[in-house]
């Protein structure tokens, strides 16, 4: 309750209470107005067919729409290993469920984890690593269902608090815009998130994430690049395998990811890209994350932005218009020259870029600004949704940003 301006928790029931009726009062009179009324509730909950509740507060999403599938040829025209080791990439995937719990299970390989301080890059060296250090391999080749095929692709930075890349991912999930509240239940009460995405029958949907299906023996597990734990500034620790390493060539995991998305979109014609924006849009200035942006682009593959919240993105959005491909960052200067070497017109990708979030009709600031009035109910229907999933604890109340 500190720093919300409420004494004790009752004064935050009652205060959330007034709000919700006053949310409540507003909707009805809508509808009302509206005829919206005379539909069955049902249809926005349960579908014909008796399939599981669905979520609908969907927003801040940029479509690139392409009538032929990708073309995939230019994979199968180099080497048979690295067309096979193209293949082998896209068929790694990780579920929700595997993620949560994950999530869960966190602190019993990385006892110091501190959601509110560790990144994604501290959670890869401390747990990721070391849980996959006998097999050698990914943490999706070790414990993954090898039966899940990724229908959507995360684009992340590493420096982003690792609660938040799971949030991002289950706010997306869910189909939610933001992952705020999301990233604060998992502190709180992560029963009331497995909850929800169990009740949209969502515990089983496929994400291909870079941390969990790469296999980081064969690339970075010897060497920190002078990283430090973001919580005791000590290095991270050094992983001593002996797997062979390979930053290039047929058996490098890191050079393939455009040619693997061209290879999922081509499998599936829904794949998408979903790219979790971290609170200080750190995302947007690493050259990895900008060249995925790109080549999603390029393919025509629909991306979706998934956001910590509205303020963030208002705070943020000035020091965006100066954001230039040329200036983006990576842990090797040599990656940085690849990915520079596939944008061959820098200033028209940076024009691309600034549309991606200005643009006056399908920009990010945009659908931020311009929730209409259905919207709003929307927002309602869906605080009344994320508290039937407490089981009357109250934690969604003590976790909605009023």
């Amino acid at each position: 309750l500190d720093g919300r301006g409420y004494i004790s928790e009752s004064d935050l029931m009652t205060s959330a209470a007034m709000q919700i009726l006053d949310i409540l009062s507003c909707v009805s009179a809508a509808l009302i107005l509206s005829g919206g009324y005379k539909r069955s509730l049902n249809q926005h909950l349960v579908s014909a067919k008796g399939e599981a509740e669905q979520c609908s507060c969907q927003f801040a999403t940029l479509e690139s729409v392409h009538l032929d599938p990708p073309d995939i040829t230019s994979v199968f025209e180099k080497s048979d290993a690295w067309s096979s080791k193209v293949s082998e990439l896209a068929g790694r995937g990780v579920t929700v469920r595997e993620l949560l719990t994950f999530y869960r299970e966190l602190k019993a390989v990385m006892p110091h984890f501190r959601a509110s301080v560790h990144t994604t890059h501290d959670v890869v060296r401390h747990a990721i690593i070391p849980l996959t250090k006998h097999k050698r391999s990914s943490y999706v080749q070790a414990f993954g269902d090898q039966s899940c095929r990724p229908s959507k692709m995360v684009t992340h930075w590493w420096g982003n608090r690792f609660v938040d890349l799971i949030a991002a991912v289950v706010a997306d999930a869910l189909e939610e815009s933001s992952y705020g509240l999301v990233s604060r239940l998992l502190q709180k009460d992560i029963d009331v998130i497995e909850r929800m995405v169990y009740r949209c029958d969502k515990l089983d949907d496929c994400y291909w994430i870079c941390a969990f299906c790469v296999n980081q023996h064969a690339a970075i597990c010897d060497k920190n690049h002078e990283a430090k734990d973001s919580l005791t500034g000590l290095p991270h620790p050094l992983c001593d395998c002996g797997l062979p390493k390979y930053y290039d060539g047929d058996e490098c995991e890191m050079n393939k990811f455009d040619e693997m998305m061209a290879f999922l979109a081509a499998r599936d014609p829904k794949f998408c890209q979903v790219v979790a924006v971290d609170s200080d849009f750190g995302v947007f200035t690493r050259a990895w994350c900008m060249a995925e942006v790109a080549q999603a682009s390029y393919l025509g593959i629909t991306t979706q932005m998934r956001l910590r919240d509205k303020e963030g993105l208002i705070r943020t959005g000035a020091r965006l218009r100066d954001l230039d491909v040329r200036e983006m960052k990576a842990s090797r200067v040599e990656d940085v020259e690849l990915i520079l070497a596939k944008i061959p017109d820098k200033d028209a990708f940076n024009a691309s870029l600034q549309s991606l979030i200005f643009d006056h009709r399908s920009g990010l600031l945009a659908a931020w600004r311009d929730l209409d009035s259905s919207k709003q109910m929307g927002e309602a229907g869906r605080l009344l949704f994320w508290t039937s999933a407490d089981s009357g604890s109250g934690v969604v109340w003590k976790c909605w940003d009023f």
